[in-house]
Order: structure tokens, then C-alpha cells, then sequence
């Protein structure tokens, strides 16, 4: 392999002894700082072996894969592909597979680690899962192959990416899609899974569907990240007029898909129960309260009437108030572990997976509910609803009534293990797959 110069050849040198002592933090460290192999098919040799010292056979076969897409004829990336094809036995083993027949892969933008999640759920029911992710890596989610889209500078980056659809139809029988994302940037994998016979079901999180016009009629606090409703409908008519299914997680998203797909399934998000506890002694009310933000967007969850809220009770009552930003989700998650009440967000109309992540955790929380939602929920919903105008008195409420919280946060956590289990839902999602691929051998 050409490095280059006698510095890159250290650089490769210090590299390797990092991996074989197993400081691949340190090891990143150098590899992004370094300016001589950011094109060289050493950059992507070395983060294969990151990968496979980590375990991670299939961001290692990933990571080759890339490598040889600008240096097809380097010796040592060929070999190392080998070593990775036979750790990952590409990329399944089927003897360990109860249900061998569906195969799926989660792509390609992870939203609240739902697609982990499901994966993590599909794989208890013996189904084989994997994720493929390109977007959202600060948040520190895990996925089975890991693409940065957004530090790529070349040109040609579809064309590669409709190769690498080319090099993973065959190893998957549903590809479930994320977010109104795919496979390439242009959705031009779509044509080539649909010639290839592949299930495709396409699940849709918010703001990448969400209409003002048509949330206003039931949410008079409904506020949209994406103002260009024109945009928003052509990008669901062109996925629609190639995917036949559609998934949502409740009627405030329905609304929007629901004359778009034929066919609509509606299933909550879900959580792995066992990774959120309540506190032993949440049971225990709190004196000096800790109240927790999380705002992804501050317009949207409505930060400013939460600031303006908070500001006026301190004059009045004893308590923490914590704003959640730039932190990773395991990072975030400790926070909340703490808190006595999480705020999500006052417009939308629907609680999100911050509700339910903080739910499982056995937190109150306040969110504004609409009441076309109200309708539409269990009637047994703990969420406190507030929305801008009255998020004041909501809070003081709760701060009068501290000794409540502890029976909310116990029907909280009741609440999510009904409707929010990762093992029922995944259930209900592998049914679909089912129904899916069963149509498909219909036709």
C-alpha cells in the first residue's frame, strides 16, 4: 500500500500499535485529526480493524467495502475483506436464525434508538436484524454498519450508494426505512428492491410528514419544522408510488399518511424494559424537585413558555430546573434518571419517545396532549397536558402536590409496559413483515 510519505507511514505504524493495545478512542483521536490518508485506502483499512477489535464485523465489512470503492486493487484490503467475510459469515448465521425466511434490515436514520430497539426486539423472537445508519452519530447510538453521510465530499456518493444497494439486496428480505429516508439519496434503491422482490415498509416519525394545515384542525398550538408543505406531499407521493406500507406510531401521524399508502399499520414506540428503572426510592417525594428540558428544537417543543414558566415560579418555590442539550443519549438518559418531572413539548399535540423513555423510568411528565389525541390514546394515559398557555399553572400545580408524583411516575411506568414493551411491539411489527411478504408471494 502506497501511503504516501514517511509521516504517513509513522502515522500507519503508531495506528496499528494503538489498535493491538486496544486504545481505539486514542486511536480515532489520530485517525480524525490526520490529514495524509483522509483519501487513502489505509484510512479505511484502519477503521476496519477499529471495527473488528470493537466486534463490529459488519462496520468492518462496511468500512473495506468503501475502501475498496476508491482502491479496488489494493492487496491488503482484499485480504482483510476476506478475514471480515468469514467473521461476519456474510453477514449472518442462519443456524442461529429460528425464523431464517425474513431477514431484515433498519435504515437508514435512527430516531430515539427505535431502530436498535427493534432490532434488539425482532432478534429475542429469533428473527435477524441489522442496522444501517447514516445520519445522527452524536448521539451516540449504536447501529451494525455506520456511514457519516454528512462529512462525505464526493460527488458521486449516490452512484456508490446505489452499488453498495446492488452489493445488500441479496442479504435481506425486508428493508424497513426510516424517517422517509433509504437506501441512496435519490431513492433510486427503491426501483432495484421492488425488481428484487423485497419487502419494503416505510416508517414515518414527525416532521418529515407533519402538515400545518391540516394539524391546525386539531391542534390550535400545532407548530411544523418544515414549513413547505408542497415539498413535504411530492416527497410522500414519490415514496408511496413504490412502497405499499406504511407505519406510524399513533393517529397524529396517521392523519398525514394516511391517503398516501395503501396500506397503514399504526404501532407505538417502543423501549426495552429492562434497560429503564424507576429509582428504589421513587416512592419517596421529593423535597427540592428536579425539573429536566430536553429541546431538539426549542420552537417546536415550546422552550420559551417552559424558560418564561420556570423563571416566574423560582420566585416562589424551591427547585432545580435542568436544560438537556448537546448530549448524547446515554449521557441525557442519566439526567433524566434523576429528575422529578420531564417537560417534552408543549405543540405538537403527541408525546414522543422522550415521554416514553422517561415514562419507563417511572418520571411524570408533562406534554401537551390534544384533545383529538386524548380521544385516541388509552384512556388510562398518565401524561399531565399543558400546552403554552397554561404550562405556569401546570407546573405550580405539581409543585403544590409534590406528594403526587411518586403515584404518577407508578402509573407511568404501568402505562409503558402495557402499550410501549419492545417484545409486544416487535411482535406485532414481525406480523407485518409476515403479512408483507406473504402479499409478495401472492402476486
Amino acid at each position: 500500500m502506497d501511503l504516501g510519505s514517511t509521516s504517513a507511514q509513522n502515522l500507519l505504524s503508531e495506528m496499528s500499535h494503538l489498535i493491538n493495545v486496544k486504545d481505539f478512542a486514542q486511536a480515532e483521536i489520530l485517525l480524525s485529526r490526520n490529514t495524509l490518508l483522509l483519501q487513502n485506502a489505509a484510512t479505511y483499512l484502519l477503521q476496519s480493524r477499529i471495527a473488528q477489535h470493537r466486534g463490529e464485523f459488519h462496520n468492518a465489512w462496511l468500512w473495506l467495502w468503501r475502501g475498496l470503492a476508491v482502491a479496488a486493487e489494493d492487496l491488503q484490503l482484499q485480504r482483510e475483506m476476506a478475514v471480515v467475510l468469514e467473521l461476519m459469515k456474510r453477514p449472518w448465521d442462519p443456524s442461529a436464525v429460528l425464523e431464517p425466511n425474513i431477514r431484515v434490515l433498519q435504515g437508514t436514520m435512527e430516531i430515539g434508538n427505535q431502530m436498535n430497539v427493534l432490532s434488539a426486539g425482532l432478534k429475542e423472537l429469533g428473527t435477524m436484524s441489522q442496522v444501517l445508519s447514516y445520519y445522527q452519530f452524536y448521539l451516540g447510538y449504536a447501529s451494525d454498519f455506520s456511514w457519516n453521510l454528512a462529512q462525505e465530499k464526493d460527488p458521486n456518493i449516490n452512484k456508490k450508494l446505489q452499488r453498495l444497494t446492488r452489493d445488500l439486496v441479496n442479504l435481506y428480505d425486508v428493508f424497513h426505512f426510516h424517517f422517509g429516508t433509504s437506501l441512496t439519496l435519490d431513492h433510486s434503491d427503491l426501483a432495484m428492491l421492488v425488481e428484487s422482490g423485497k419487502s419494503i415498509l416505510m416508517q414515518h416519525w414527525g416532521s418529515e410528514v407533519r402538515l400545518l394545515s391540516k394539524a391546525r384542525q386539531s391542534n390550535p398550538y400545532a407548530k411544523v419544522k418544515v414549513a413547505n408543505e408542497a415539498s413535504i406531499r411530492q416527497r410522500l407521493s414519490t415514496l408511496s408510488a413504490t412502497i405499499s406500507d406504511c407505519m406510524v406510531a399513533d393517529m397524529e401521524l396517521y392523519q398525514y399518511v394516511k391517503d398516501y399508502y395503501e396500506n397503514v399499520h399504526i404501532v407505538p414506540s417502543m423501549v426495552d424494559l429492562d434497560a429503564y428503572h424507576p429509582l428504589a426510592d421513587a416512592k419517596t417525594p421529593a423535597q427540592r424537585p428536579l425539573l429536566v428540558h430536553a429541546p431538539t428544537n426549542q420552537d417546536i417543543k415550546g422552550t420559551q413558555f417552559i424558560l418564561r414558566a420556570v423563571e416566574k415560579l423560582k420566585q416562589r418555590y424551591s427547585f432545580d430546573f435542568q436544560l438537556i442539550q448537546g448530549m448524547s443519549h446515554a449521557e441525557a438518559k442519566s439526567v433524566y434518571q434523576q429528575a422529578d418531572i420531564v417537560i417534552d413539548q408543549l405543540h405538537i399535540g403527541s408525546y414522543g419517545l422522550l415521554a416514553v423513555e422517561s415514562m419507563a423510568m417511572g418520571k411524570p411528565v408533562i406534554c401537551w396532549i390534544s384533545d383529538f389525541m386524548h380521544d385516541n390514546y388509552p384512556k388510562d394515559l398518565p401524561i399531565v397536558s399543558a400546552n403554552p398557555d397554561n404550562i405556569t399553572q401546570v407546573l405550580e400545580h405539581l409543585l403544590q402536590n409534590l406528594d403526587a408524583l411518586p403515584d404518577i411516575g407508578q402509573k407511568s411506568r404501568v402505562y409503558v409496559e402495557r402499550v410501549h414493551d419492545m417484545r409486544t411491539n416487535s411482535g406485532d411489527i414481525l406480523n407485518i413483515y409476515r403479512a408483507m411478504g406473504s402479499k409478495g408471494k401472492d402476486g
